[in-house]
């Protein structure tokens, strides 16, 4: 499918779904729906997000560290590099409270660094500087490790939305595919 035959056919299924949204919820005022267009504090990530973090999750059995992942991810500002300063602030978006939040936080960290999903510099304290890798490339790797169903099910969303990174005839890291299958969420 080519760019022109793309476009074409998001702006067919955007008509649906608003066809569709406006007879289930008639009447409803675009102010009240977020909208990301113009606003700060969004930050792009692949459509095949959750299923990247559920294979996290089960390659650290006992420790899931999707949630880290996703708090580091949320923080890039599209540098895939990020400079972390209140490392308890991290933790308790990754689900750690009390005296030991850091601690939980950090083994989490190398955990993922020890999978090779981020990259670490120490600054002033361990992971001050943070380099996030494209996670595609990394699960392709890890493959064997991961449950044959879920990587079925990341291949098949990543076709789903266009995602060419899990492919074998992948494009460059400059094609547009990235951009086209992605979402912006609040960060």
């Amino acid at each position: 499918m080519n760019a022109k035959q793309d476009q074409v056919k998001k702006k067919k299924v955007q008509a649906k779904m608003l066809a569709l949204r406006e007879k289930m919820w008639p009447g409803l005022a675009e102010e009240d729906l977020w909208d990301s267009a113009g606003k700060k504090g969004w930050v792009t990530i692949p459509r095949t997000l959750p299923l990247i973090l559920r294979i996290i999750d089960e390659l650290t059995p006992g420790k899931p560290a999707g949630r880290t992942f996703f708090g580091l991810w949320a923080r890039d500002f599209g540098e895939r590099m990020i400079e972390i300063t209140n490392q308890a602030e991290l933790a308790v978006e990754a689900g750690h409270m009390g005296n030991r939040a850091v601690t939980g936080w950090r083994q989490k960290m190398r955990l993922l660094q020890d999978l090779g999903f981020i990259g670490a510099s120490d600054g002033p304290e361990e992971f001050h500087y943070v380099l996030i890798y494209n996670p595609f490339k990394v699960i392709k790797r890890l493959e064997p490790k991961i449950s044959k169903s879920l990587f079925i099910m990341l291949l098949a969303r990543a076709h789903d939305v266009g995602a060419k990174e899990m492919s074998d005839d992948e494009p460059s890291e400059e094609s547009s595919a990235e951009e086209d299958a992605s979402v912006k969420v609040p960060s």
